[in-house]
């Protein structure tokens, strides 16, 4: 989603890690796929939301959702959707003690055997350490399969689409949702490797 807060109290919010960050990955991977050669078996959709911030998130009102109720194709066609947010803040101190600063975490690969084939199959990107986890871990509890609350942007694809998906993020950086949410504190480094990994 390329929406962020917008101004409170006279302070910007402008949404450096959620979600330019993920703007400008999908940009570069656009660019990159559109190089490809031999062209690529599957078509690919790029797709960049709005109204994804409060107060419209888990509503009908967020742009992902409406895209999903009103899809240009037809959703038996989608093979596998990939959600990308907060991929470029900086780790936290506990997350680099515990030695986490290069983890990328894939959620929803419970969902599917062939999502858990695909993550396991990724070439290795130094830099660029993939961790599986599943989504009840940040959705809220107890948790019952097949009755699951999407706490973030793949919202519409599973209430709408019900297609396999991977939720991909780095995890939130001490600026999520803060006015200090500002280019200057991304790290651009880890942002390119993560690029080259999704890519």
């Amino acid at each position: 989603h390329y929406d962020h807060l917008g101004v409170h109290s006279g302070s910007v919010y402008a949404g450096a890690d959620d979600n330019a960050a993920a703007v400008a990955m999908l940009l570069a991977l656009g660019d990159a796929l559109g190089r490809a050669r031999p062209p690529l078996r599957r078509h690919v959709v790029l797709l960049f939301s709005d109204a994804e911030e409060p107060p419209n998130i888990r509503t009908d009102r967020m742009g992902s959702a409406w895209f999903w109720r009103h899809p240009p194709f037809p959703l038996t066609t989608l093979h596998c959707a990939l959600v990308f947010d907060l991929l470029a803040g900086l780790p936290t101190p506990a997350v680099r003690d515990a030695g986490l600063a290069n983890a990328i975490f894939l959620l929803g690969a419970e969902a599917s055997p062939g999502l858990v084939r695909l993550a396991r199959g990724i070439l290795p990107e130094p830099g660029v350490d993939p961790l599986l986890l599943g989504l009840p871990l940040i959705e809220a509890y107890p948790f019952f399969p097949g009755r699951r609350f999407a706490q973030s942007d793949y919202h519409g694809l599973r209430e709408q689409g019900r297609r396999p998906f991977l939720f991909i993020t780095a995890g939130r950086a001490a600026t999520y949702h803060t006015a200090e949410d500002t280019p200057d504190t991304l790290d651009y480094a880890k942002l390119a490797r993560l690029t080259r990994w999704v890519t």
